[in-house]
C-alpha cells in the first residue's frame, strides 16, 4: 500500500468558542469596577485610621509631658500655673518647663484643671480630640 493512496485527514484549526452573552460581560465589568472601588475605599480608610491613631498617641504623649511640667512648676513656685502658656515663660524667668506649643494635633488648645481631680500634685490636662468638641467620646485624656 502506497502512502499517497490514503486520504489525508483534515484538521480543524481555530474552532469557534461559545461567545458569552453581552449581559454576562457587562455584569462582570460592573463587578470588577465595584471591587476596585471597594479596594480603594479600604486603602483610604486604613490610611485615615492610622493617621488619627498616630495623632491621638502624639496628643497623649504631649499631655503626659505637660503634666510632668506642671508638677515641676508646682514644686518650684508652690502654686498652680494660671494657664499652660506659663509653663513656657515662668514668672521668675529661668528655663521653661515646657518648650512645645500648647495646641493638640488638631490645632485646638489643651484644657487644664489645676489642681487635678485625679492627679492632685499635678493637673488634669485633656484634648478635645479629632472632632474638636469638649466632653465627647473621642476626647484624649491619660486616665
Amino acid at each position: 500500500m502506497p502512502l499517497l493512496s490514503k486520504k489525508p485527514y483534515l484538521f480543524v484549526v481555530g474552532t469557534r468558542k461559545k461567545e458569552r452573552p453581552a449581559n454576562k460581560v457587562r455584569r462582570a465589568r460592573i463587578f470588577n469596577s465595584v471591587l476596585a472601588v471597594l479596594g480603594v475605599l479600604v486603602v483610604i480608610w486604613s490610611v485615615q485610621y492610622s493617621r488619627i491613631r498616630a495623632e491621638r498617641k502624639q496628643a497623649l504623649v504631649e499631655i503626659l509631658r505637660m503634666q510632668d511640667a506642671v508638677r515641676k512648676f508646682r514644686l518650684d513656685h508652690e502654686r498652680c500655673p494660671h494657664e499652660l502658656a506659663e509653663l513656657g515663660y515662668p514668672p521668675a524667668g529661668g528655663e521653661p518647663y515646657y518648650r512645645r506649643g500648647f495646641t493638640d494635633p488638631w490645632n485646638s488648645p489643651y484644657d487644664m484643671a489645676c489642681p487635678g481631680r485625679t492627679l492632685s500634685e499635678s493637673a488634669d490636662i485633656t484634648s478635645a480630640g479629632p472632632d474638636r468638641e469638649r466632653y465627647t467620646e473621642d476626647d484624649v485624656k491619660p486616665h
